[in-house]
């Protein structure tokens, strides 16, 4: 968030603005509404306050519909945020198949590219956290799960 404040213009005043305003005209996900971020958090940029898991998912499946006219569509920091919303979706697809899954590898190896490129002059470095989760599509393909809850209880 802070590569994509710094390089757009955006503030937080107007991306809590966007939210409240959009949260007035949906009717899904009405409990999950983000709160207002006040800051973000030196020196990891994290947003303050800390939120709630589905209040995350939301502000990131709905910041691209409340600020998206705001921003830049080659905005490269818009683009990673864009690439992970995708991810996210394909991750918690409910069910999926040998093709998807393949797919997901894919987009997880590019996410974790534009990750290095973006960030890795800040500090950031991938852990085999990051790597184990590429990994974990291989494992669905291999013994044909179609659930990725099925995965976790194995």
């Amino acid at each position: 968030m802070h590569g994509l404040l710094e390089d757009t213009g955006l503030t937080l005043e107007r991306i809590n603005s966007a939210i409240n305003l959009l949260w007035g005209k949906i009717t899904v996900d009405k409990t999950h509404k983000p709160a207002e971020i006040s800051r973000l958090q030196e020196p990891s940029h994290s947003i303050v306050p800390s939120m709630k898991a589905v209040q995350y998912w939301a502000l990131l499946k709905y910041l691209p519909l409340a600020v998206g006219c705001d921003v830049p569509g080659d905005n490269k920091h818009w683009q990673f945020l864009l690439h992970l919303s995708h991810l996210v979706y394909l991750v918690f697809a409910p069910r999926f198949t040998h093709g998807m899954a393949l797919y997901t590898s894919d987009v997880i190896a590019e996410h974790l590219s534009m990750l290095v490129d973006l960030y890795s002059n800040e500090h950031i470095r991938l852990r085999p956290k990051h790597h184990f989760f590429g990994a974990l599509c291989n494992n669905c393909v291999e013994i044909r799960i179609t659930n990725w809850y099925v995965l976790y209880a194995i």
